[in-house]
């Protein structure tokens, strides 16, 4: 999504990507935390489809569906009525606030379905389903992309829509596969009896509040440093700052990878521990591991070798190439880490150990990443190469803090 968005978005110059690419860290900002208590469902429904308590995880589901409801229609409310006030907030200029300002808007209508996307997504990957929430983000996708293809080039639809066409096509987008998971939802064993909230389980929500809340606490602390780094990007213009946002795109491949490969781990690691399997748990974290590192290899090397090539892919401004193509060819270097500092938390978190990822989280994040990244921007004189290097430091850093925690064995014993 992220990607054919990004591409599209890039044939109407660095302005537009600006102007979207502030809209998308300001909702990250709020979407991310709320999403991430899902992650607390996933350990629980995992845990309990591996001892076959489906009564239990129906509770779980219920749970987690309607605390994501709540929380995203505040969301919603929030972009409605305050988006202008929130891009000024955050250091956008006015033209960039001008055209970002419908985006914002339209997203924070229907990222409602983007929330449940991510819900439902977890609590079936608990379940092992990681097959349907594939197949709802390649229909987002390829919606996505043919819709916005059409209203970006003005073949069909009003012309003249800018950046608004991709959010409309992303919001159509959204809710077909926000449709398309809760078939799925309906048809498993997940599927609650009952949705009355007077019926659900004090100790269910509670249950999902501890586990989910230190992930999304964590969330909540990565999307305020992104936000706080996209801030310092703005700073040196909207080339400089489009160029900031696009390195992401390339790099976003091999995260994604690694990011399917602990998902994949967070489902085995939960449904053994919930068997009561520790040391297969731990066999299948070491596995998803190395399928992680069999995924960023190839796209690392790739990386760097051709850097203006792939963002030429994503833009057609050459002065955002130009000032990409070095902070991208730098992370090319870095992306293998990825295997560790993406799989092994995510394998923890699945086994519920959301809090100390949480404290990795807060080191790799507050303590590497933004100090490195402002002092290399500011203080070094490098711009978005001292900010990407920040980024380098994070991933290092929390590969590192993941190892120890997992190797500690602790993970193994906890109860949810």
């Amino acid at each position: 999504m992220f990607m054919i968005e990004t591409a599209l978005i890039g044939r109407l110059g660095a302005e537009s990507m600006s102007a979207a690419g502030v809209a998308n860290e300001l909702s990250y900002f709020v979407i991310a935390p709320i999403s991430a208590f899902s992650v607390g469902g996933l350990a629980l429904v995992a845990r309990a489809t591996g001892r076959n308590d489906f009564a239990d995880a129906q509770q779980v589901a219920r749970a987690v569906l309607l605390l994501s409801l709540t929380l995203g229609l505040v969301f919603m409310v929030l972009m409605l009525t305050s988006a202008e006030q929130l891009l000024f907030l955050i250091g956008a200029d006015a033209g960039v606030v001008a055209i970002g300002v419908p985006y914002a808007q339209w997203f924070g209508a229907i990222h409602i379905g983007s929330i449940f996307m991510l819900s439902i997504s977890n609590l079936v990957r608990g379940a092992g389903d990681t097959r349907s929430p594939m197949v709802a983000v390649i229909l987002q996708a390829s919606i996505t992309g043919v819709i916005g293809y059409l209203l970006i080039f003005n073949v069909v639809g009003p012309s003249g829509l800018g950046v608004l066409a991709i959010a409309v096509a992303g919001g159509l987008a959204r809710i077909v596969g926000c449709g398309y998971l809760l078939f799925v939802l309906r048809r498993s064993p997940l599927w609650p009896e009952s949705w009355r909230i007077e019926g659900l389980e004090r100790g269910a929500l509670r249950r999902v509040v501890k586990t989910g809340g230190p992930a999304a606490l964590e969330e909540a602390l990565k999307a305020g440093g992104k936000l706080i780094l996209g801030i310092a990007a703005i700073q040196f213009g909207a080339v400089a700052y489009a160029a900031y946002r696009i390195v992401g795109v390339p790099i976003s491949i091999t995260f994604l990878a690694t990011v399917g490969m602990g998902m994949a781990a967070a489902t085995a690691v939960g449904q053994c521990l919930g068997a009561n399997r520790p040391q297969l748990a731990q066999r299948y974290a070491v596995a998803a591991v190395l399928g992680g590192f069999a995924c960023t290899v190839g796209p690392g090397v790739v990386i760097l070798m051709i850097p203006a090539q792939l963002l030429g892919v994503f833009t057609t401004d050459l002065d955002v190439i130009r000032a990409g193509e070095g902070p991208l060819r730098m992370l090319g270097a870095a992306v293998m880490f990825n295997a560790v500092g993406n799989v092994l938390p995510a394998a923890l978190r699945g086994a519920g150990d959301t809090r100390a990822m949480m404290m990795v989280g807060f080191v790799a994040i507050w303590i590497a990443r933004l100090p490195v990244a402002l002092l290399l921007a500011f203080g070094g004189g490098l711009g978005i190469m001292g900010l990407w290097m920040g980024h380098a430091a994070e991933i290092i850093v929390r590969s590192g803090g993941a190892y120890v925690r997992f190797r500690s064995g602790k993970w193994q014993h906890l109860r949810l």
